[in-house]
């Protein structure tokens, strides 16, 4: 079995030994980091299994031939999340005006399945603005792009609280009108600051 990252086998005639294998991949994602690149995924055989990777190493370890590591820069991390996002936030957006809407009322039992929903497509946006202000604090810390986000993550976790609140007062209408109008204004918002910053 081999180690390979990036296409280059850094360790060959690897003992089938999950810990050993663990500490291994540990050690070559370290070096990833310190050459300032970012773990874009861990692969199988060219199976992608970033997501449980002691998991998946179990139940294949007999069979496996290759565990791959792939990295980007940085800097390609960081486009590809702004980008993503570019993407992504008119959906959110939208969601935001319509689901908020099966809220004015008597919400049925599909509102909450969406709201549930919507709620994961905020963390996806909040996880995401928090690797862009991880880059940009190391790489440009005096940048405007910086400041606004910031504004933007604190702005929107002020928001969040409000809707919490709301629905431990059971005032679903409150709860509409700030993820209509204080949540979609701020995603608004993000977005153009990103439009902004992509050209």
């Amino acid at each position: 079995m081999n180690l390979v990252v990036n296409g280059e086998v850094l360790v060959t005639g690897l003992d089938r030994n999950l810990e050993q294998i663990l500490s291994h991949i540990d050690t070559a994602i370290q070096q990833v980091q310190r050459n300032h690149e970012v773990v874009e995924g861990i692969f199988m055989d060219d199976i992608d299994i970033s997501a449980d990777v002691p998991g998946r190493l179990r139940a294949h370890l007999h069979e496996v031939e290759n565990i791959e590591i792939r990295s980007i820069s940085q800097s390609q991390f960081y486009n590809n999340v702004r980008n993503e996002l570019l993407h992504y936030l008119p959906k959110v957006i939208r969601a935001t005006e319509s689901i908020s809407d099966l809220f004015y009322g008597d919400p049925v039992s599909d509102a909450w399945t969406l709201f549930s929903k919507l709620t994961d497509s905020f963390s996806y946006v909040a996880q995401s603005i928090q690797s862009m202000l991880l880059y940009l604090s190391y790489n440009e810390p005096d940048s405007a792009l910086l400041y606004s986000l910031h504004a933007f993550a604190e702005k929107m976790e002020t928001h969040l609280k409000e809707v919490d609140k709301s629905i431990q007062d059971q005032d679903y209408v409150m709860m509409a009108d700030v993820i209509k109008y204080e949540l979609g204004d701020v995603l608004n918002e993000l977005l153009t600051i990103l439009e902004a910053e992509a050209k």
